[in-house]
This record gives structure tokens, sequence and C-alpha cells, in this order.
């Protein structure tokens, strides 16, 4: 009675950005078992912050997790190759003047379908999304994207991977 439903497996990890490690690797290896060995890149938004690992650093959505690492102030070391970053769906910071809830909500679908016809759908694997985004202040999307973004996603057969951390 722990969980709210039945779950198979879980992995337990060190911390949140092993677990995101985890979450792109498993959904990696997923699409490796069915065949799709080309479906290799991930989703994310500007301003998530999923970590500080390789991987989460790249998911993460701040430029300060992807700058100067040793190098020159114009090297950039993260993301690493196949992590491509949306519009973060901060409605505030980021609709236009002219844009209700439903707008912005529709537009970050929009977006999503363009980005994913332009990479190729057969070489996306996962989005990661944080339900609630909490690094640069606790930014609710609008109440539509989730709907929206995964009726996306499942139209081109792409995983959705929810960092919850913010909710509990």
């Amino acid at each position: 009675s722990f969980l709210p439903t039945d779950v198979g497996k879980i992995a337990f990890t060190s911390g949140g950005s092993d677990a995101n490690d985890t979450a792109v690797k498993a959904a990696w290896y997923y699409s490796n078992t069915l065949g799709h060995t080309k479906r290799k890149k991930i989703l994310a938004r500007h301003k998530a912050y999923h970590g500080v690992t390789g991987l989460a650093a790249s998911c993460s959505g701040l430029p300060g997790l992807h700058k100067t690492f040793g190098g020159t102030s114009s090297t950039t070391d993260m993301p690493l190759p196949g992590f491509i970053h949306l519009t973060c769906p901060h409605q505030y910071r980021q609709a236009a003047p002219e844009e209700d809830e439903e707008a912005f909500a529709q537009r970050l679908a929009n977006e999503l379908e363009e980005v994913i016809l332009k990479e190729g759908p057969e070489t996306i694997v996962a989005m990661i999304a944080e339900p609630l985004m909490g690094a640069g202040g606790v930014m609710p999307p609008p109440r539509s994207y989730f709907s929206k973004v995964q009726k996306v996603l499942t139209k081109h057969g792409i995983l959705l991977i929810a960092d919850e951390v913010v909710c509990g």
C-alpha cells in the first residue's frame, strides 16, 4: 500500500542526478530493445534543472551548468550532443503579451512538434520535464501544457520522463 499503483520494478539511486541519468539510460535501453537504435536524442526545456552529472546537466537548461569546464569563456562542453532544449513553459516570462494561457500552451506544443519534425522523430527517444519547475522559482506550466505535450509525444512514439521533486 506504499505506492498508489502496481509497479514492476523500482531503481534506487543516490540522488536526483543519478535518477535522471538512469531514466535517460533506461529510455535508450528500451528503445534499443525495440530495434529503434537511432533514437538517442533527448528533449528538455530551458531553465529546467535535472542535476549536475554529465547526462543530467545536459538535460538541464541552465547555461551555468554548460559553460567553461576548465576551458575558455567561449568553450561550451555541455550539453552533450543530442540534447535539445525547448522554450520554458513559464507564462509570465515567455508568453507574448497577447497570448492567454491556452494560446501559450498551444504555441509550446506547436514548437515541440516542429522540433520533432526538424530533428526526425526516429532520432528522439524521450522528453524530460519537471511537472513543476523549481530551479528559477516555482514555475507552473499552463494547465493544458502536459496534455498537449503528451499528445505530440505519443503521436511520434516518444517517451515522457517526469522529473518530479517539487511536489513530492
